[in-house]
């Protein structure tokens, strides 16, 4: 059992997002990041389970699995806060907890190095037109747009390799 005053660790991390009923509730409490009734919860999570509207047995069954074993098991753990007079269930800070597993630094070296590799070719490349062609600087002026057009395709497929997923791993995870 985590306590709330100390990190999860892994096994921890990973006992809370074992359930796809947990997961589902985090998502959708994390979606709204407002609290929500216990009700709407169920009734949310049962239908995406079964794909359309439920009926009132299968509601039940699920509020009652929400009730009595996930939503105990996420206070646990220090993530939801449930009030039982009002039924409202919200997300605590320790939330964003979870989520330190899958936000690990990923390329990062190799990235750098192709930058360093572009900035001492490029300066190279500058330098030797530089004083080859100190004739004519309209040749050299744009050989050292080169450089420039290299960084700049570099960075934006950085960015477009870092960014192209449109779904959170949470959202991955609760498919």
């Amino acid at each position: 059992m985590s306590s709330n005053n100390r990190h999860f660790n892994t096994d921890e991390i990973f006992e809370v997002l074992s359930n796809q009923r947990r997961r589902r509730l985090i998502y959708l409490l994390y979606d709204t990041s407002e609290p929500m009734h216990l009700g709407d919860l169920a009734r949310q999570i049962a239908t995406a389970e079964e794909g359309a509207p439920v009926n009132e047995e299968q509601y039940k069954r699920l509020y009652i699995s929400l009730y009595q074993t996930h939503i105990p098991k996420l206070e646990e753990y220090g993530i939801v806060e449930y009030d039982p007079e009002s039924k409202q269930v919200q997300l605590t800070e320790r939330v964003d907890e979870l989520f330190s597993v899958f936000h690990q630094p990923s390329n990062t070296t190799r990235w750098w190095k192709y930058y360093v590799i572009i900035a001492v070719v490029s300066a190279l490349i500058i330098g030797g037109y530089w004083a080859l062609f100190t004739v004519n600087r309209t040749i050299a002026a744009t050989v050292s747009l080169i450089p420039v057009i290299l960084v700049t395709i570099l960075a934006l497929y950085h960015y477009w390799s870092c960014h192209r997923r449109e779904t959170s791993p949470l959202e991955q995870m609760i498919s």
